[in-house]
């Protein structure tokens, strides 16, 4: 399929310029060149790109110099070249700064339109790591003109869903640094290599990262091209305010983020032990601390139409499943008795205790994941609407054991 594709995309585009001189010749300026391998993630779980900022502006830095070529991926379950054609900056010599700006700035366009009409998923899933690999392999394998240069421009919100990275599975809170060391085992060398790391924004059904979580990721991912032997930079990427139909292109899983205040959105928070309670404990680590957190929940809990699930979790321990449940339920218990006294509809609210007896949404915190940042994860508590699709499931879980009652 990507074959058809790729074959229908194909077409020349060959640009040796032969512009004159001029006054303002500056030959001097006309140094190192790069070979380039451009990464989109155009998915359905990724906000479309606007070309005209960052990624444009670090186009024209290298395609300013003279004998840079680039090719260009779209980033899905199976990432695939969607230019066939050769894309070069090749100034002759003599050329002015005004005209070398202008066939740069023509280049740019030929790219621009590449991406907008060509940039199109066939895969289901995203890959980040089978995209980062794609492009090493790319720009490792280009050579062109005297270039020694070698640049990965990605475009890409950090939802890996498929692969060696996949956060649909594992979870984006399990312990980074430890996955971060296994990952850049599986990366081709990166020596030589500079990336540079547009990050998109989330779309369709995906909810957005909060910026904490943003900077845990974008550790994992420096720490996976250093570890390969490559330097990265991060810079975020705008937007496109026009429509794109993504009706037809392929599914991506969701990734769950947990968000640690309401968002004035839909009523979905996720408190942590540390947040509230003492380890191994019913007691408040600060009471005053918790009033104040669960305080700006009261109005979204009075002012929702829906009931709310206030469900405890606990991390995977030998105790038995029925001590998991029990103790669970005896935070979920405190947090709904101390939001019935901030004012919160008692009639509204559903303390249930999960354990470790639930897989979604749930960070993995056995056999390999073992460790306490991963353990930490899941001694917490959620709160959320008991009609959405974590609500309803957090309550399919507790049905199945009589201490809930329900």
């Amino acid at each position: 399929m990507k074959k058809i594709i790729a074959l229908m995309l194909a077409f020349t585009i060959s640009l040796c310029f032969v512009g004159c001189g001029a006054n303002d010749s500056e030959d001097s300026d006309i140094t190192g060149p790069s070979n380039i391998a451009v990464g989109i993630q155009s998915t359905r779980n990724c906000a479309s790109i606007a070309i005209d900022s960052a990624l444009e502006a670090e186009l024209e830095d290298a395609l300013l110099e003279n004998g840079s070529q680039v090719q260009i991926y779209e980033i899905d379950g199976d990432s695939y070249r969607i230019n066939q054609d050769e894309i070069k900056s090749d100034y002759k010599s003599g050329l002015s700064k005004n005209n070398r700006q202008t066939q740069c700035d023509n280049i740019i366009n030929r790219i621009n339109k590449i991406i907008s009409s060509d940039a199109v998923p066939v895969t289901p899933e995203v890959d980040i790591l089978g995209g980062l690999t794609t492009l090493t392999n790319a720009v490792n394998s280009m050579s062109y003109s005297n270039s020694n240069a070698k640049q990965i421009l990605l475009v890409s919100n950090m939802l890996s869903t498929s692969g060696v990275i996949n956060f649909a599975e594992s979870s984006i809170y399990i312990d980074l640094e430890d996955y971060a060391n296994f990952v850049s085992k599986e990366m081709p060398d990166m020596a030589g290599i500079s990336v540079t790391f547009f990050i998109a924004d989330a779309d369709d059904d995906q909810q957005e990262i909060p910026n904490s979580d943003k900077e845990r990721l974008k550790s994992f991912y420096q720490a996976i091209i250093n570890g390969a032997g490559g330097s990265v930079k991060f810079a975020e990427q705008t937007s496109s305010n026009g429509e794109v139909d993504k009706s037809s292109w392929p599914a991506v899983t969701t990734v769950d983020i947990r968000n640690s205040t309401y968002s004035g959105e839909v009523l979905d928070v996720t408190l942590e032990e540390s947040v509230l309670f003492k380890s191994d404990s019913t007691e408040w680590i600060d009471e005053q601390a918790a009033e104040d957190t669960l305080s700006s929940l009261v109005d979204a809990i009075n002012d929702s139409d829906d009931e709310v699930v206030v469900a405890g979790s606990t991390a995977t321990t030998s105790s038995s499943e029925e001590r998991h449940i029990e103790f669970s339920l005896q935070r979920a218990n405190k947090v709904k008795d101390m939001l019935i006294d901030l004012g919160a509809d008692s009639s509204k609210l559903i303390a249930i205790g999960i354990g470790k007896s639930y897989e979604r949404y749930r960070v993995p915190d056995s056999g390999q994941y073992a460790n306490e940042t991963n353990h930490s994860k899941n001694r917490c508590v959620f709160i959320t609407s008991a009609s959405s699709d974590k609500g309803k499931y957090f309550l399919d879980v507790a049905k199945k054991f009589s201490v809930n009652g329900i």
